[in-house]
């Protein structure tokens, strides 16, 4: 059986860590790959940073909390769980994937970067605060739960393409509606309302759902 795992301070040109608890306390650098598989719990501490240099980080546990900072200078940041995934830290990376098989939760001090793709998959729900997807695209889904605003008016997503699948509701009345600025969106709702509200021109290529619409263009 695999025990517990805490680190400090790492330098290495690929990592890979397995173990049941796996917690990052300072910053690791990693010039190509590195790999977390943890049967228990990710954490990453507040102080804590994980930067890899030429490779990608690849993070596998039963749930992920990320106070801390991750950078991938030219790879991929993919974070997978059954559990919860918490974002309280920044994630950059060309391409960041985030995948849980239960709610993906971002604080107000929780930002996603990705120049190329951002993929936020929560099956149970998504709340979201910032993401920054540039000149890329960024993929919101939520199979059996809801896409929701995390951060009252402010922006949620900036992106060049913007997808959107959701089971019960992509965000909600007044303040609560998502905030997008993005050049191209789709959304698809199983059952409940839509509130989208976009800061400029924007080409609307799907808004489903069954059940109430509201969607608002303005200019910033």
């Amino acid at each position: 059986a695999s025990g517990d795992i805490t680190t400090r301070t790492i330098r290495a040109d690929v990592l890979t860590l397995n173990g049941f608890n796996i917690r990052q306390l300072a910053t690791s650098d990693i010039a190509n790959d590195a790999t977390f598989i943890a049967t228990g719990d990710f954490t990453l501490a507040d102080s804590a940073r994980l930067i890899v240099n030429d490779g990608a980080i690849a993070i596998d546990a039963a749930s992920a909390g990320l106070d801390g900072n991750i950078s991938v200078a030219r790879g991929e940041a993919s974070i997978t769980t059954t559990g919860n995934i918490a974002v309280n830290g920044d994630v950059s990376a060309p391409t960041v994937i985030l995948e849980s098989g239960s709610n993906i939760a971002m604080s107000n001090s929780g930002v996603i970067t990705g120049t190329a793709s951002v993929v936020v998959d929560g099956q149970s729900g998504v709340s979201l605060t910032r993401i920054n997807g540039g000149e890329g695209s960024v993929s919101l889904i939520s199979s059996n739960g809801a896409i929701t605003d995390g951060n009252g008016a402010n922006t949620n997503v900036v992106a060049n393409q913007l997808s959107i699948d959701a089971n019960t509701g992509i965000g909600g009345s007044g303040s609560s509606a998502l905030n997008t600025q993005v050049a191209t969106l789709a959304a698809n709702n199983t059952a409940g309302e839509i509130h989208i509200e976009n800061n400029g021109d924007i080409d609307v290529l799907a808004l489903r759902t069954n059940g109430d619409i509201d969607f608002t263009n303005v200019t910033g």
